[in-house]
C-alpha cells in the first residue's frame, strides 16, 4: 500500500496543519520525553517541532508500512535484494548468536566464521611482519566506494588508539595525484598493498592496483611475481584475484550477499582490525549489534534508528525540506557526511519503488556537510537564514577519546549545543530590538539593521549525543544510520541494496577508455561526448 494512502498519512497531514503555527516547546518535560537512549546514543529530537500526538502518528505510519516485518525479512535473510534476488545480511556479519542461520543452503554463520578466521590469520600474519619490521609497515589501501569510505572512516575516528606499528593509506580515486602522492610516503621495503574490490573488477580499484605493482617492481627492481607476495585481495570473486596473481593465502573473502556500502563488518574490516585490533574491531561489531538489537526489538516511539527515519519522512515528504546536513562536532568524524552519503544517498536515490512501478513521493535527500565548528563559518548562515530549510545532525560525543585538552573540549561543546538552541529558538524581532538598543544605535539604524539580525528559529535538529567516541559507540553510530536508511526506505517502498544508475555510468565508461585511447576515427558517444573525446585525443 502506498504510504500517502494510509489513515496514518492523513493523520500526518493533519498534524503538519496544526503545528505550522503552534510555538516550539522547549518544555523541560516535554525535552526529556524526546530524548531516547540506546547502545550508548541518545536521540534529542525535541527541536524537531513534533508532539507526543504527531510522533503517535509517525508510529502509526511504520505500522502501516509493516517495518517489523520488514526488518525481519532482512535479519533473517529474505530476497530484500529483490532486483539482484539477494539477501543483504549485514547484520549477521555482527551478530554474536550462534544459532543457525540457513540462507538459501548456505549455512551464513559457518561462513561468517570460516572468514572471520581468515580475518584473524591475515592480522597475525600482519602483526609478526610488523614487530619484524624497524618502522612502521605501510599498509596502502586501494578500493573504492563502499570499500574505502567505511574502512577509513572507522579508522580514523579511532587512530587515537591505533596500534603505532601500522602507518596506513587509502587511496580511491582514480586521479593518478591520490596514489602518486601516497606512495613517495612508501618505503617499498616495508610494505603491504591491500585491494579491495567486491568484484575484482572495479575499473578504478584494478588500474590503481596495476599502477601500485608496477612501482613495486621498479622501486624493487624484482619480477611481478615477487612484488605479487606483498599484495593482499578482499573480494568476493576470489578466482579473479587469483587471475590478477595474488596468491591463494594472501586472499581473503566476503560474500555477494553483503553490500558494498555495508561491507566495513566483513573482510573488508581488515584495516580497521590493523588499526585497533581483532578486540577493537569485535568491539565495534558488538556496539553495532546492540543497536541491530534495540532496532528489531524497541517500539517505533522509542526506537532511534527507526524514528529518526519517521522525523525524515515528516521533514521530506510532509514538509517538503530536499536535503540534509551532518555536522559531526569531532574532528575524528569528519569523514562521516562522506560515508553517510554514499550510505544514504547510494540506497534510496530511487525512483520506481521495488515493483517496478514509479515513486508517488520524493525519495531520499540530499546528504551534505562537515564538522563542526569548521561548518559554522562556512554554510551555517545558509542553515539559520535561508529561505530553504535543512534538517541537521548534530553529532557530539562529550568528552574526548583521551586525555586531550578538556578546555578546548569545552569550547567545542558549547558551540554544539549553543547552534542547536539558536537553531531551534531564533531571535525574534522584539528581542533583536531590545539587543540593538542597548548598543546605542539610533532609531533609523536599528530599523534597517533590525530584519537583518533577526532569525525565524524552528529549524529542525537532532541532537545525537554519545559520551565518548569509542569503537562500541561508532559501531551502533554506524548502524544507526544503517537502519534509519532502511526505515525509509521500506516507508517510500524501493529497494536500498541496488544501485544500478552506478552501474550505467562505469558501463559508459568502459566504453569510451576504449574511444579515448584508439587511433582510428571512429568516436564513440552522442555528439558532445565525441566532440570530447576527439578534444582529449588530440592533446594526449
Amino acid at each position: 500500500m502506498r504510504p500517502d494512502l494510509s489513515p496514518a498519512w492523513s493523520r500526518l497531514q493533519q498534524h503538519r496543519e496544526r503545528l505550522a503555527s503552534a510555538p516550539l516547546d522547549l518544555d523541560a518535560t516535554r525535552l526529556e520525553l524526546q530524548q531516547i537512549e540506546a547502545a550508548g546514543l541518545t536521540l534529542d529530537f525535541a527541536r524537531q517541532g513534533l508532539d507526543e500526538a504527531a510522533v503517535e502518528a509517525l508510529a502509526a505510519l511504520a505500522e502501516a508500512a509493516d517495518l517489523r516485518s520488514a526488518i525481519a525479512a532482512m535479519y533473517s535473510g529474505l530476497h530484500v535484494n529483490q532486483s539482484e534476488d539477494r539477501p543483504a545480511l549485514h547484520t549477521a556479519l555482527r551478530c554474536s548468536s550462534t544459532a543457525t542461520l540457513q540462507v538459501d543452503g548456505e549455512d551464513v554463520r559457518a561462513t561468517i566464521t570460516a572468514e572471520r578466521a581468515q580475518l584473524a590469520r591475515m592480522v597475525h600474519s600482519l602483526d609478526r611482519a610488523a614487530e619484524d619490521a624497524t618502522a612502521p609497515l605501510d599498509v596502502v589501501i586501494l578500493g573504492i566506494g563502499g570499500s574505502q569510505l567505511g574502512p577509513e572512516l572507522v579508522c580514523q575516528a579511532l587512530a587515537p588508539v591505533g596500534d603505532p606499528r601500522y602507518t596506513l593509506h587509502f587511496v580511491a580515486n582514480v586521479d593518478p595525484h591520490a596514489l602518486d602522492r601516497v606512495l613517495p610516503r612508501v618505503d617499498p621495503g616495508r610494505c603491504r598493498f591491500v585491494v579491495v574490490s567486491k568484484t575484482f573488477a572495479t575499473m578504478e580499484t584494478r588500474t590503481n592496483a596495476e599502477a601500485a605493482l608496477a612501482w613495486l617492481e621498479q622501486s624493487k627492481a624484482v619480477p611481478r611475481q615477487a612484488a605479487l607476495e606483498r599484495f593482499i585481495a578482499i573480494t568476493a570473486r576470489p578466482a579473479e584475484a587469483r587471475a590478477f596473481g595474488v596468491a591463494e593465502p594472501q586472499i581473503l573473502t566476503f560474500r555477494d550477499w553483503v553490500g558494498g556500502r555495508y561491507s566495513l563488518w566483513s573482510s573488508v574490516g581488515l584495516p580497521i582490525a590493523l588499526q585497533v585490533g581483532l578486540n577493537g574491531f569485535n568491539r565495534l561489531l558488538a556496539g553495532a549489534e546492540a543497536m541491530d538489537r534495540h532496532f528489531r526489538e524497541a517500539p517505533w516511539e522509542a526506537n532511534l534508528p527507526a524514528l529518526a527515519g519517521l522525523l525524515g519522512i515528516w521533514q521530506i515528504n510532509l514538509l517538503g525540506r530536499r536535503s540534509h546536513a551532518i555536522v559531526p562536532y569531532s574532528e575524528r568524524l569528519s569523514l562521516l557526511p562522506a560515508w553517510l552519503q554514499q550510505l544514504d544517498m547510494e540506497s534510496n536515490g530511487k525512483s520506481v519503488t521495488a515493483d517496478g512501478e514509479a515513486c508517488a513521493l520524493a525519495t531520499g535527500p540530499v546528504i551534505w556537510g562537515s564538522c563542526g565548528t569548521s561548518g559554522q563559518h562556512a554554510y551555517f548562515q545558509h542553515l539559520h537564514q535561508s529561505t530553504l530549510v535543512t534538517p541537521v545532525d548534530l553529532i557530539l560525543p562529550l568528552l574526548p577519546m583521551l586525555g586531550e585538552d578538556l578546555e578546548r573540549q569545552d569550547l567545542l561543546v558549547a558551540n554544539c549545543l549553543a547552534q542547536a538552541e539558536a537553531f531551534a529558538t531564533g531571535l525574534d524581532p522584539e528581542a533583536t530590538r531590545q539587543a540593538l538598543a542597548t548598543c546605542g544605535l539610533d532609531a533609523a539604524t536599528l530599523a534597517r539593521q533590525l530584519p537583518h539580525r533577526s532569525f525565524s528559529g524552528r529549524r529542525p535538529v537532532n541532537l545525537i549525543v554519545m559520551d565518548r567516541l569509542l569503537p562500541e559507540t561508532l559501531g551502533a553510530l554506524l548502524a544507526f544510520y544503517e537502519h534509519r536508511t532502511y526505515t525509509q526506505a521500506v516507508i517510500w517502498g524501493i529497494n536500498p541494496f541496488d544501485q544500478w544508475g552506478v552501474e550505467l555510468g562505469k558501463q559508459i565508461a568502459g566504453s569510451l577508455v576504449t574511444a579515448l585511447r584508439a587511433s582510428t576515427d571512429d568516436l564513440t558517444g552522442t555528439g558532445s561526448v565525441a566532440t570530447w573525446v576527439a578534444r582529449y585525443r588530440n592533446l594526449r
